[in-house]
């Protein structure tokens, strides 16, 4: 290929592409990136300067590149594999302006065929199926959304019944921990104010019947591995606690 044309197709290839060269950087190393280009330039050192910058130049558009986190192993795979390719070709005296140009689009159809990761479901959570790996900083994003949900209030009558469900809209491992917590008499998010209910530990708990001393904030956390996931609030408005009525921990159902 003429200096121009392969001049044109590098330019237009790095525009092609999503811009700097961050996914270069997160998965090979430097020393890796010197050894290339020594090998394709003969360890001539005039040389290897102008190979480096031609091998960032062609990267730069996987700069931004963001991916499913649970698909960096492939990633990674797949820059090594590249980094041993280009070397067969520089061993082969192969152009590294081609070698290169190749490898960049090869690297950017992998990315483009990996598993998407699920968006977000708001409003809160930490949800480690919708990690991100941004190849910009070399480290995972999590969803931007508070461990701490909004306040669900339920409309109870004294007698009735309140069923409560420790559920999330989003994906969660199957081994999880639920602590429930119970803040009388107040509608509130400060954990200051709640004290542990140690009958409940199912993902559904239930009070049958609802009497006035239960009037006030139930939460519960779902917890993997020690790891928060969410935590919910729920909160029941009754009438003010009547004398010789059970507490809420004593009238407290497990349901799950």
């Amino acid at each position: 290929m003429a200096p121009l044309a392969l001049h044109v197709a590098l330019r237009l290839v790095v525009m092609s592409l999503p811009v700097s060269w961050g996914c270069l950087l997160c998965f090979t190393s430097e020393p890796e990136r010197q050894q290339l280009c020594r090998l394709f330039t003969d360890r001539k050192s005039h040389l290897v300067s102008q190979c480096k910058a031609q091998l960032e130049e062609v990267f730069q558009g996987l700069a931004h590149t963001k991916f499913n986190y649970a698909e960096r192993a492939r990633v990674q795979d797949a820059f090594s594999q590249t980094i041993s390719t280009l070397e067969e070709k520089a061993a082969a005296k192969e152009s590294y302006e081609v070698a290169f140009l190749k490898a960049a689009q090869n690297l950017k159809d992998v990315v483009d065929k990996l598993s998407k990761a699920p968006a977000c479901e708001p409003p809160c959570g930490f949800q480690e199926v919708s990690r991100l790996f941004h190849c910009k900083v070399c480290a995972a994003r999590d969803c931007n959304l508070p461990l701490e949900c909004p306040i669900q209030d339920l409309l109870v009558p004294v007698g009735g019944q309140a069923i409560f469900s420790c559920s999330v809209p989003f994906p969660i491992p199957s081994e999880l921990t639920y602590t429930w917590l119970f803040a009388g008499n107040i509608r509130t998010r400060d954990l200051t104010y709640f004290r542990e209910m140690p009958r409940a530990r199912g993902m559904f708990a239930r009070i049958r019947p609802v009497r006035p001393p239960h009037r006030g904030t139930f939460s519960c956390l779902l917890t993997h591995d020690q790891q928060p996931l969410a935590r919910l609030f729920f909160y029941i408005n009754g009438s003010r606690p009547a004398p010789g009525l059970c507490v809420p921990s004593d009238c407290w159902e497990r349901s799950g």
